[in-house]
């Protein structure tokens, strides 16, 4: 890894369900090619590759967010300075979370996962999420999608080739528990008293909601490189 070469805080980059750290390569290549360090901590039990994790699903399928709320604030919490946070999608749950405990300098989600309670699904969010919430039997597994719901899900303005090779080098069962616990009866504590308290619907800052999405989610992240969006950060050199 190169050495940092601007003075703005770090970039801590969260992964979202179904992916691993892998998912971020290229944007924190674009990052680190740009002065920034960059930090692409992943779940507790995710660390093994996605290959490995396809094979044996059940190493996962207990993770909780407890738990990995704590194990990513302990990563913020040991850099050396307030970080710039960014997650995807239930890594913008987790980036919401961190920041209630006080944590970071800045935050940015892209589409954020919504925890249950919260009423404004569309249809196509629903249709994606069909396959793995149908069967009550998954509660307690880690259950993945095939490539054709993965092609739906993440990847449809690509091409179904596209779509498959990014399946095959990024894809992992998620462990259907994690969205268990950001139910709204759940009893999980977003972080220290005064502020959001536990997470619920309708409180403001706790859930990140799709608006206005009238298609199929898109791309997933996509190539940084490509996106009009990408932050383009700046400190004082």
């Amino acid at each position: 890894m190169s050495e940092p070469t601007t003075n703005a805080p770090p970039i801590v980059l969260i992964h979202g369900l179904w992916m691993t750290a892998r998912s971020w390569d290229r944007w924190a290549q674009y990052y680190r090619a740009r002065g920034y360090e960059v930090v692409v901590p992943t779940y507790p039990g995710f660390e093994i590759e996605v290959e490995a994790l396809r094979e044996k699903p059940e190493i996962i399928a207990a993770a909780s967010v407890p738990e990995t709320l704590d194990h990513l604030s302990d990563v913020v919490e040991n850099l050396d300075r307030p970080p710039i946070i960014m997650g995807h999608s239930f890594g913008g749950t987790f980036t919401q979370l961190l920041v209630n405990r006080g944590l970071g300098a800045a935050a940015v989600t892209i589409d954020s996962a919504p925890p249950e309670g919260v009423r404004v699904n569309p249809p196509s969010q629903i249709k994606s999420l069909f396959p793995i919430l149908a069967n009550p039997a998954n509660r307690h597994r880690a259950v993945g999608f095939t490539r054709e719901q993965f092609h739906y899900a993440f990847a449809n303005t690509c091409s179904r080739e596209e779509s498959d090779a990014a399946y095959d080098r990024l894809h992992i069962p998620a462990p259907r528990q994690l969205g268990v616990d950001l139910r709204p009866d759940s009893q999980l504590e977003a972080g220290p008293p005064g502020d959001l308290g536990r997470l619920r619907p309708g409180r403001p800052g706790a859930a990140a909601v799709h608006h206005g999405r009238q298609g199929p989610p898109d791309a997933a992240l996509g190539d940084p490189l490509e996106r009009e969006e990408v932050p383009q950060l700046r400190g004082s050199d």
